[in-house]
């Protein structure tokens, strides 16, 4: 996978762009999807972050997932050799009907949005609580991370 990320801060306002090209569809932070893939993938991201001061930032971001060819869905819900399904296969999930699927780019073309909240309370710790949104495949996921900098942490133990 090959991800570009342009971002410049303005003050208090942090808009960003990224593009990732790769052979599959990836998760991100605040995503995790319920299937894999397998094909040629292009992915957009852009967004931005706002300083409210005293260690919170909010954040808000769009992505679009444009694939190209073949493509193969590996589903996480349903194991290889099972008969039964894990849903309706509503809204193009097909991930929710066979353990993989193939087809064209309409499989895993996909398009949304995220939101969160960070607490950066130092340098070296991040937490973060995000809501995205997926409108192609109408999911809804609900993600809580921590970031540690191991980097700062190391520094910071050699000053003992």
């Amino acid at each position: 996978m090959s991800i570009s990320r342009a971002e410049h801060d303005f003050d208090r306002l942090t808009p960003f762009l990224e593009l990732g090209l790769s052979t599959g569809l990836t998760d991100t932070k605040l995503f995790h999807r319920p299937f894999t893939t397998l094909g040629f993938v292009s992915q957009f991201t852009g967004g931005t972050k706002i300083d409210l001061g005293g260690n919170f930032s909010i954040g808000g971001s769009l992505y679009d997932v444009l694939p190209a060819g073949q493509q193969k869905m590996y589903t996480k819900l349903i194991a290889k050799k099972s008969t039964t399904t894990a849903g309706a296969g509503k809204h193009g999930r097909a991930f929710e009907l066979a353990a993989v699927t193939s087809g064209d780019a309409s499989l895993t073309r996909d398009n949304g949005g995220s939101a969160w909240v960070e607490f950066s309370p130092g340098k070296i710790v991040d937490f973060q609580i995000g809501y995205t949104h997926s409108v192609h495949f109408a999911l809804d996921t609900v993600a809580f991370s921590m970031e540690v900098n191991l980097g700062k942490l190391m520094k910071s133990a050699n000053r003992y």
